[in-house]
């Protein structure tokens, strides 16, 4: 346990991307917040009209408001999660042959697995931790910019400080869904640690081109395209697995494989989440077990290579 902890501490400290952005993503987004408000108390914006909007807006209309805006800020987050993840685990294995620092970890009491699997760690839950830290204190931060300043405009505007626990609400059901895409994507990350520990160079090409191969030999010779299919159920399926449409206004599947959602934020939000429905799902343990057999390649291959 604390080579592990030490390894993770390592892996914070030589990728220091994982924590700065999230924090540059909510500075960026507490910024655009602040934008209008000082464009509001400097006279540039016109507000009258605003107030008689105001007044049709029921409680149950603004928690509904603020459990929509909490959930939609995750989008920036996952976007950000999803690149930062990318590029650290290509870059996890490759970096350490390439600057050949490999040779010093070697010969610390730590085995090629515990060096992998805390790299595997890092992606599925530092990175997702860090995130959901930074976009609960953007959040926080939002909510407070945002009805400070509607409650300074005049007694319709303090309505809106009746929302503090529908933003919490968006905020956790956000981090559920940043979990299960975490634990959705195994695979796919087990793929980029093999990457990184096998190729020497152009490492997005070597981690891209197999798969468009597939798809492309698949079509040109089947006529199919089970495999695209399967890739892109990969990347939205954990959506469909992970809500059970309690809460979720509609769950639409077609025939070619995607799935549309749609949040009711006028619902019972916690209704949404089924983490039951996402372990008994077989995409989940198919999954699991084809980011084994990825890892155990990458155990393998950091074994016997020693420099890229």
């Amino acid at each position: 346990m604390n080579e592990m902890s030490t390894l993770l501490r390592r892996e914070l400290w030589e990728h220091r991307a994982i924590v700065v952005t999230p924090i540059v993503v909510g500075a960026l987004i507490v910024a655009a917040l602040l934008l209008p408000v000082f464009a509001g108390t400097m006279g540039d914006v016109r507000m009258e009209g605003l107030f008689s909007e105001l007044d049709d807006l029921t409680p149950e209309k603004i928690e509904a408001a603020w459990a929509v805006a909490g959930a939609g800020l995750a989008f920036p987050f996952a976007l950000a999660m999803l690149l930062v993840t990318t590029f650290y685990l290509l870059d996890s294995l490759y970096a350490e042959r390439k600057d050949r620092s490999i040779l010093f970890w070697k010969s610390l009491p730590v085995s090629d697995a515990q060096v992998v699997l805390s790299k595997l760690a890092t992606a599925v839950f530092v990175i997702p931790a860090v995130t959901i830290v930074a976009m609960t204190v953007t959040s926080i931060a939002g909510w407070a910019i945002t009805a400070g300043f509607f409650s300074s405009l005049g007694e319709e505007g303090r309505m809106l400080v009746a929302g503090p626990g529908s933003v919490a609400e968006g905020v956790v059901f956000s981090a559920y869904l940043f979990v299960i895409q975490s634990l959705w994507y195994l695979p796919y990350y087990g793929w980029l640690l093999l990457v990184s520990a096998f190729a020497n160079r152009a490492l997005l090409l070597w981690a891209s081109l197999p798969p468009l191969a597939l798809i492309w030999l698949e079509h040109a010779g089947l006529g199919t395209n089970h495999v695209a299919e399967l890739l892109g159920r990969r990347f939205v399926g954990f959506m469909e697995e992970g809500l059970d449409g309690q809460g979720v206004s509609e769950v639409t599947r077609h025939g070619d494989g995607d799935t549309n959602i749609t949040i009711d934020a006028s619902g019972d939000i916690w209704g949404a989440l089924d983490p039951v429905g996402l372990i008994a799902s077989p995409g989940l343990w198919g999954g699991i077990a084809v980011a084994a057999l990825f890892v155990a390649g990458a155990i393998w291959l950091r074994r016997y290579r020693d420099e890229a």
